[in-house]
């Protein structure tokens, strides 16, 4: 949701391969989480994860983003993510939570986007109840 406001494609890039990164966590790339990532691949105009930034460092891929905005946008999109299939689990959680560390985000603003989570999701995988 709003990722082709991603100030740069180096952002949107490093944002995809954050996605997969939260999405391959637990060693399973579900249905769900392909489908989404589609969408946020096509909403970007990108075709793929790019080859360069595979095998970054979380630290690397979240220093792409410098302003709160992007970085908020990338927190509520991961997280969306990692709950579009219902079942987030410890992995998924241990790297999102790396991930808001990495990007500065607050708890209490990561408690905010995240009660935002069920109207972003629905925005994307419909069929996503809870």
């Amino acid at each position: 949701m709003l990722l082709a406001s991603l100030q740069t494609k180096r952002e949107q890039e490093a944002f995809l391969s954050l996605a997969h990164l939260v999405a391959k966590a637990d060693g399973n790339f579900d249905y769900a989480s392909a489908i989404l990532i589609g969408m946020y691949q096509e909403e970007m105009g990108l075709e793929k994860a790019p080859a360069h930034l595979q095998g970054l460092p979380v630290s690397d891929l979240c220093r792409v983003f410098t302003d709160a905005n992007s970085k908020h946008l990338v927190f509520l999109n991961l997280f969306s993510l990692a709950h579009v299939d219902g079942n987030s689990n410890m992995a998924k959680k241990s790297v999102l939570e790396t991930i808001r560390q990495e990007l500065a985000v607050s708890i209490s603003e990561a408690k905010r986007l995240e009660s935002e989570i069920k109207i972003v999701t629905a925005s994307y995988y419909p069929s996503f109840t809870d």
